[in-house]
Parts: structure tokens; C-alpha cells; sequence
């Protein structure tokens, strides 16, 4: 390209200038790529924001650095996919939580209401319960007849959160106080992998056991007992 300049006796004349070099930017190319799949994968549109952002601010100095530096579509595309991905990343950690918190605590919160006569709202968490309301009748006795009422429950450690946001059957053990001692309880949830996606999930459980070593193990569905009772 050229330029009119003056020389040193004040008359122009035109000067051949180089053109500014054309390339695409690196980075936007990137960013672009990755957050074709960035949701997938953890913490990748947070990779693919920062890169598409820094394309953003390269492009747009670029002409001070006499560069033509291409590219700003594909980064701002890739902005948006970026921040896509962390909502639907942020949303699937939102209900992985609330399954967590759900599956953690059904078991103890349908004992509580099962204890206080509600025997529906316990049953309804066993899908394999049905017709079994008069073995809940049984469970649900022996346990107030051993320890007395439920003063309090708890999950005694923290549930596989991935494991829950595939489906897979987890053992969850509880700390149960009761007005007349403190026994462990073990429950077997069954997340389904749908459930993340679900408002609100169902909560699901196969069995739920007392252990207890002195007066025997007491388990919901088939309510059976092991060792020796008082």
C-alpha cells in the first residue's frame, strides 16, 4: 500500500508502507475447538472463556502492533459456548447437590415419619415394599420397642456424589439416637441416572438394617432378625 509523506523540503511524495500481516488468531481457533465440548469435560469452559477473552483483547490491540489479527467471530462464538457450558456445568452440580442432600437424608426422614405413625410416607421410599405394610407394622414396633422414640438421625459420612449422578447403588450409613441408645443403621439408595434432571427426585431405597451387635439386626423389606433378642 502507499502513503503521502512529505521529505525534507516539504513536498510530498508517495512512499510504499508494508500492509499489516494477516493471520488468524491461535487462541480464538482453540477456544473455538474446545468449547465445541467443553461441557463435557470438567472445567473446560472456564478454559474456553479465559481463551476466548484473551483472543478478544489480542485482536483488538493487534493494529497497534501493525498486525491483522483475525478471528473475532470465532472468539466471541466461543465465549458464548464457554458460558454455556459453565451454566449447564453449574446446573448439573446444583442437582447433584440437591440429589445428594435428598438421597442422603430419605432414609432417616421417612423412619422419623414412620415412627410417628405415618406408615405410607415410609413405605413410599422402598420400591420393593409393596404389600408389605404389615412387616413395616413389625419393623417400625420392634424399633420403638427396643430404643424408644427418635430423637435424632444423621448420615455418619457423606454419599459418592458422582456415583449418584450415575445411578449406581450406594450404602449409606446412618447414626440413629434414640430415647433409649445410639445404634448405626445402613441403607441401600438406588439413585437412577435420570435423576439429576429430575425436580424433585424420588428418592429410592432397597433395605435399611439396624446393626446392632447386642440385640440383633433388625432390616425393612423381609424385616428379619439376627442374634439374640432381650
Amino acid at each position: 500500500m502507499s502513503s503521502l509523506q512529505a521529505d525534507n523540503f516539504q513536498q510530498s511524495r508517495k512512499v510504499r508502507v508494508a500492509a499489516p500481516a494477516v493471520r488468524f488468531s491461535r487462541r480464538a481457533l482453540v477456544a473455538l475447538g474446545l468449547g465445541a465440548v467443553a461441557w463435557a469435560l470438567p472445567l473446560a469452559p472456564a478454559v474456553v472463556v479465559f481463551l476466548a477473552v484473551t483472543a478478544l483483547g489480542a485482536i483488538r490491540h493487534a493494529p497497534k502492533r501493525n498486525v491483522n489479527l483475525r478471528g473475532g467471530a470465532f472468539a466471541k462464538i466461543a465465549l458464548a459456548l464457554g458460558i454455556a457450558g459453565l451454566a449447564a456445568q453449574g446446573y448439573v452440580v446444583y442437582r447433584g447437590v440437591s440429589l445428594y442432600q435428598q438421597m442422603a437424608w430419605a432414609p432417616t426422614e421417612a423412619l422419623a415419619q414412620g415412627l410417628d405413625g405415618d406408615r405410607s410416607a415410609f413405605l413410599d421410599i422402598f420400591p420393593q415394599a409393596s404389600g408389605q405394610a404389615d412387616a413395616a407394622d413389625v419393623f417400625l414396633g420392634e424399633l420403638e420397642t427396643r430404643y424408644g422414640p427418635l430423637i435424632h438421625a444423621k448420615p455418619k459420612a457423606s454419599p459418592d456424589l458422582a456415583a449418584a449422578l450415575r445411578g449406581e447403588h450406594m450404602t449409606q450409613s446412618y447414626r440413629l439416637q434414640f430415647e433409649r441408645g445410639i445404634v448405626t443403621a445402613e441403607a441401600d439408595l438406588q439413585p437412577q441416572p435420570g435423576d439429576a434432571l429430575r425436580w424433585p427426585a424420588s428418592p429410592r431405597v432397597a433395605s435399611l438394617t439396624i446393626l446392632d451387635p447386642d440385640r440383633g439386626q433388625l432390616a425393612f423389606p423381609e424385616t428379619r432378625f439376627t442374634g439374640v433378642d432381650p
